[in-house]
């Protein structure tokens, strides 16, 4: 999905979001290494971009800042998008469905950016 389909106003490329301390990402399925290491395993895949959806939560200690939602910019060939693909859900089956984009049905050949959450 084109990333000007929803409007994202605290989106941050995530390994600069990963160097603030205070940062955390789905702490219910990721220790901060294992996030950033998911980080970079997927620019290593391909993925020309990854950005963290965060905010400032109500019920988290002042000053903290939270994300569950990473915007990836896909890689352009097929085969690394499929690498990609493989690798998200090898890695998380059950966090990540074909249907994530959005509300709408993910097109891994076409569309340019995928949203993942996890809840």
């Amino acid at each position: 999905m084109d990333s000007g389909t929803r409007e994202r106003v605290n989106i941050m490329e995530a390994l600069k979001y990963f160097k603030d301390k205070r940062a955390e990402f789905a702490g219910n399925h990721f220790s901060p290494k294992e996030a950033l290491a998911f980080v970079k395993s997927l620019y290593k895949l391909g993925c020309t971009k990854v950005d963290i959806d965060w905010e400032y939560p109500e019920d988290e200690e002042p000053g903290e800042i939270y994300a569950d939602a990473m915007l990836i910019t896909l890689p352009k060939t097929i085969s690394k998008r499929f690498d990609v693909v493989l690798a998200i859900w090898g890695e998380y089956p059950d966090e990540v469905s074909a249907d994530s984009v959005y509300d709408k049905p993910v097109n891994w050949r076409k569309d340019k950016n995928v949203l993942l959450w996890w809840d």
